[in-house]
């Protein structure tokens, strides 16, 4: 009985070495599977460092630039890179050439410039003194890019120098038409006067001023002529009293020579009323053709640095005056 005993623990003892023993070769298999698969990561690795990497483009995506990747040993491949024209906002890159095996940059693209835009010729009609004017849209000839909206030049309007616009040469101011007194309500009466829708332009000189604007104004009416003057086309010459007549001298000067005449302003008043007596030697010179000019100066000897000039233009008066007079033109 312990012969069998002592056989059985002999023969377990025997299979426990066998199984330790093939456990032992199996782990050794399976290291040298897992250094064989780590010796295969290795030399990909290595391969991947030894290999070209991608091509590398410049700052906006297009074109090859200088690369400072060694070259040493590859017989270059030339690859064209395309030139890009530029537009009127982007700039454009000159044609270059790399190697197509290990990137190097044979020859460098080079930036060239923006166009810019290029405005095409646009529909443009001046203004006038009376009339606007036009300016079409602008837009690039290349691109059509919208440079400038579509817009209207106002009218210039009129510069008056004695009655005449310096600019277009027409009659401002020497326009005479009939007009009528109003009375106390503000109704017009029967009693008429012709004069200019606008004021002549002229200028005074006194102590204080030189040359500035002057405002005039000639009315024509049954009773006789009388003259209103504006300083600085505003202020209003008057006679501040209340008992005295303001005297003027006037010198009215046409194609026949100078006539000197006198007038007043009466007490109070803000009008020059030329005498009775030279009436018709201005009626005269109005239904005339050319300029007619005024010099006026007060007789005052404290104001004698004051003087007044203007001119008139006869134009229509004539008709005009005829009309309401049934006077012969």
């Amino acid at each position: 009985m312990s012969r069998k005993i002592l056989s059985y623990d002999r023969t377990n003892r025997e299979k426990n070495r066998a199984c330790a023993r093939l456990e032992r070769e199996d782990r050794s298999e399976m290291k040298r599977y897992f250094c064989a698969f780590l010796l295969l990561v290795l030399l990909a690795l290595t391969a991947c460092e030894g290999a070209p990497s991608p091509v590398t483009t410049d700052s906006q995506g297009g074109g090859f630039a200088a690369s400072d990747r060694s070259a040493e040993g590859c017989a270059h491949e030339p690859v064209t890179d395309p030139r890009a024209a530029p537009t009127c906002t982007e700039p454009g890159r000159t044609e270059g050439t790399h190697c197509a095996r290990c990137g190097a940059v044979l020859t460098a693209q080079e930036e060239i410039p923006a166009a810019g835009h290029k405005p095409s010729t646009v529909q443009r009609r001046e203004p006038t003194c009376t009339e606007d004017g036009f300016e079409g849209e602008s837009k690039c000839s290349v691109c059509g890019e919208v440079l400038a909206e579509a817009r209207t030049l106002p009218a210039l309007g009129h510069t008056t120098d004695n009655g005449r616009c310096t600019r277009c040469g027409e009659q401002i101011g020497g326009i005479w038409s009939t007009y009528y007194y109003v009375d106390k309500f503000d109704q017009p009466t029967d009693a008429w006067y012709v004069a200019t829708e606008n004021f002549f332009v002229g200028k005074f000189s006194n102590s204080a001023a030189t040359d500035e604007t002057l405002y005039a104004e000639l009315l024509v009416d049954a009773q006789g002529i009388t003259i209103f003057l504006y300083e600085y086309g505003s202020h209003q010459v008057r006679n501040y009293s209340s008992q005295d007549w303001d005297e003027y001298i006037i010198t009215m000067r046409t194609d026949d020579g100078d006539f000197e005449l006198t007038g007043a302003i009466p007490p109070a008043g803000d009008r020059i009323i030329i005498d009775e007596l030279y009436t018709s030697a201005v009626l005269e010179a109005l239904r005339g053709e050319g300029t007619v000019l005024f010099h006026i100066v007060p007789v005052k000897a404290w104001v004698t640095e004051t003087e007044y000039l203007f001119s008139v233009e006869p134009s229509n008066f004539a008709s005009e005056y005829g009309r309401m007079t049934g006077a012969e033109v």
